[in-house]
């Protein structure tokens, strides 16, 4: 047998290693069996069933965004319409503004093709407040 604390061999009569004094305790195999771990078992889920997973999340919270923003645009909309033809152009002037002034510090490359669009389409709307520029 094998000594348990130092692997030294120990005669199986021996009650202490000879080469670390560690006291035995009864005969030790010479080859120990190798042991295959086995197979988790229960409830495990791979990489791919996450990465689905938030996929699908994902996916569901982009709709509940586009829906909330839709209703929103039909709110704001319904509110617009309740106006009258004349505040109404009044608020179509006070848009103008606040979109150029958000654009104000852009430069014309910054802007995107539709910003430029609207852009132009403003600054002659607030040039000429009486004429009806947008369609």
């Amino acid at each position: 047998m094998f000594c348990r604390n130092c692997g030294a061999k120990v005669a199986d009569t021996d009650l202490f290693c000879q080469t670390c004094g560690r006291e035995t305790f009864g005969p030790t195999p010479t080859h120990r069996p190798h042991h295959q771990s086995e197979p988790r078992k229960g409830n495990k889920k791979g990489i791919g069933t996450i990465i689905l997973m938030i996929v699908v999340g994902g996916i569901a919270l982009l709709i509940l965004l586009a829906g909330i923003g839709s209703i929103m645009q039909d709110h704001e909309r319904a509110e617009f319409d309740k106006l009258t033809p004349e505040q109404q152009h009044t608020e179509t002037l006070k848009n103008c503004a606040d979109l150029l002034r958000s654009w104000e510090f852009k430069t014309y490359s910054e802007l995107s093709v539709t910003e430029r669009r609207m852009k132009a389409a403003c600054t002659q709307q607030l040039a000429r407040p009486d004429a009806q520029v947008f369609r």
